[in-house]
């Protein structure tokens, strides 16, 4: 998607609904959530992107909470 503003805001309800995680200590899960709906990958493809303000979000998201110990998916 190339409309800047759409992403801006679509990436600030992520980064909102993982700081309500971090509040009730459920971030993990959240973080998960978003991994196994190819979430993450779309939110690194972002970190190209023109604008600097996506790319900013986007790197900041990543850096915050999906840069620490690789969260893991059980299926039982």
């Amino acid at each position: 998607m190339k409309d800047s503003k759409t992403l801006v805001v679509i990436l600030d309800g992520i980064e909102n609904i993982l700081k309500a995680g971090h509040e009730v200590d459920q971030v993990d899960k959240v973080a998960c959530a978003i991994e196994e709906c190819n979430g993450l990958d779309k939110i690194e493809k972002l970190q190209n992107h023109e604008n600097d303000v996506v790319y900013n979000k986007a790197y900041a998201i990543i850096e915050k909470y999906f840069s620490g110990e690789e969260v893991s998916v059980w299926i039982l």
